[in-house]
């Protein structure tokens, strides 16, 4: 055979197309794409040599390396062993952390047991009490009175607030503001003067002091909230104008305490129920959740209850807290001076129906 052009190529073995060939791994075949192909129509794994000269095989024209082999999958069961370790891990030092927690709580300011319900019940009705210790003048106040109704029957929770301002029978004191009865007999008696005006049984209580409030917001980072109206008062120290806010611990407190709107009272408690709903929002968020050891540490000071931290954490989980969100309302009632005192006058027939219809 002659060659008339070294750079010929027509000497180069022309072979019949073929299938694409499959390489067998331990596991399965696995095809060779086309456009891994040394040359069209040519298998991997051929070479190609210039004819002989002179009885002596040139050198490869193009080496082809060898083709890698398929790895094996790593088997799925490391991973899933990895990630019970975590959990177990996980649950373990959230059991240690409850049992410190009703060891905090334990120790620390406990109030009288009420004859609550068992915390696996399909409902509970807790008191909450934000009261106001840091007036050296005063034994201490209930500025916020509201009624947490937890229920793993219904699609709400619940969220009933009651104005301190509200005429109320007293016993023992005659008549006056419902927040007198944490001053004249505490927390048993403001439960009382609670259960006498809407008709529920209360099964807990739980007590935070403006301090706690104060310390919680500052240990979550602040609470972004949006202020619609023009807010200026020098006996809380509110100053706001409409707009977005994140507030510290004590910008909170001046907000959800300032009565200087024409609403006064009533125009309070709608921005305390706004601003609980934004809290627990921010709340339940993942860079929140990561603190939540934190943030139970730094209110073991300031809380008081009757109930432990695994009663408190059982009756959440099982009524869906923070998960079905919050049903919000105020008991029905009117502003009223009365012997140059501001009060909000109720019809207790009207109250117990409206509670029932809400709550019930």
């Amino acid at each position: 055979m002659e060659f008339n052009d070294q750079n010929d190529e027509s000497y180069l073995i022309e072979r019949r197309p073929r299938r694409t060939p499959r390489i067998k791994t331990e596991r399965y075949w696995k095809r060779i794409p086309k456009e891994s192909h040394p040359a069209e129509g040519v298998r991997k794994g051929f070479k190609f040599h210039a004819p002989l000269v002179d009885g002596t095989r040139r050198p490869p024209v193009d080496r082809i390396d060898k083709i890698e082999k398929v790895r094996k999958p790593k088997r799925r069961w490391r991973l899933s062993g990895c990630f019970l370790i975590f959990l177990s891990a996980l649950v373990i030092l959230g059991c240690l952390l409850l049992l410190f927690l009703d060891y905090r709580t334990t120790m620390g300011p406990r109030l009288e047991s009420l004859a609550g319900t068992s915390i696996f019940s399909p409902s509970v009705n807790i008191l909450l009490i934000g009261s106001d210790t840091r007036q050296k003048d005063e034994e201490g106040r209930a500025d916020t009175i509201m009624i947490l109704h937890l229920s793993a029957l219904r699609f709400k929770n619940i969220l009933l607030s009651i104005p301190r301002d509200t005429k109320v029978p007293l016993e023992g004191h005659g008549e006056g503001k419902i927040n007198a009865a944490y001053a004249y007999g505490g927390p048993n008696l403001l439960v009382r003067s609670v259960e006498n005006l809407t008709d529920l049984r209360i099964n807990h209580v739980i007590e935070l002091d403006f301090e706690g409030f104060v310390k919680l917001v500052d240990t979550m980072g602040g609470v972004t909230i949006t202020v619609q109206e023009p807010l200026v008062d020098p006996l809380s120290g509110a100053n706001f104008q409409p707009g977005t806010y994140h507030m510290d611990g004590e910008q909170a407190l001046a907000f959800i305490r300032s009565r200087a709107t024409a609403s006064a009272d009533l125009g309070r408690i709608e921005r305390q129920q706004y601003f609980l709903k934004e809290m627990l929002k921010q709340l339940l968020r993942p860079a929140t959740l990561i603190r939540s050891p934190q943030l139970f540490l730094s209110l073991t000071n300031y809380v008081k209850t009757d109930m432990n931290a695994t009663q408190m954490m059982t009756s959440a989980a099982l009524s869906g807290f923070g998960l079905k969100g919050f049903e919000t309302y105020t008991i029905p009632g009117k502003p009223a001076m009365i012997g140059g005192i501001s009060y909000i006058v109720v019809d207790e027939a009207e109250v117990k129906s409206f509670v029932k219809e809400k709550v019930k």
